[in-house]
């Protein structure tokens, strides 16, 4: 083989290497755009949890009494509902772990506990466990849950 056949071989041997190296930077970087969207919907289901929970607390400081689940869209508009286009998720809270962005309940007594719920429209769902003396309006402990 002469200089010229070396060459080539080198040549080669050099794209084989760079195209192992590109293909597994190729599916990182799309492993990495797939966590991205799910650390995202995470990320705003725990939004909507943390607005559970401070409604909770509100409600406990003004004693108004449990209100209802909230359904979070876009714009405001005349109606929000999980059918809507503009729909991103619900939030509640309650006395003990929701499920689902059902009735909200309230704790009584001094220091209670309770639980902020915040669910995406994609699915994604992320509670808040909150402990709170009611005497004192302070929050002694903030509980982020998976």
């Amino acid at each position: 083989m002469g200089r010229r056949g070396y060459l080539v071989l080198t040549l080669a041997l050099a794209l084989v290497f760079f195209g192992i190296l590109l293909l597994p930077s190729t599916l990182l970087a799309r492993l990495n755009a797939e966590r991205t969207l799910t650390s995202q919907s995470a990320l705003q289901a725990l939004y909507l949890a943390e607005a559970g929970a401070w409604e909770a607390i509100a409600r406990l400081d003004s004693q108004n009494g449990p209100g209802q689940a909230v359904w979070v869209c876009r714009t405001a508009g005349a109606s929000c509902t999980p059918a809507s286009p503009e729909y991103v998720g619900c939030y509640t809270y309650s006395t003990t772990q929701p499920t689902d962005c059902t009735a909200p309940s309230l704790p009584s007594g001094g220091t209670v506990t309770l639980w902020g719920f915040g669910k995406t429209k994609g699915g994604s769902v992320r509670w808040v466990r909150v402990s709170y003396d009611t005497a004192n309006q302070t929050v002694l402990s903030w509980e982020v849950l998976p």
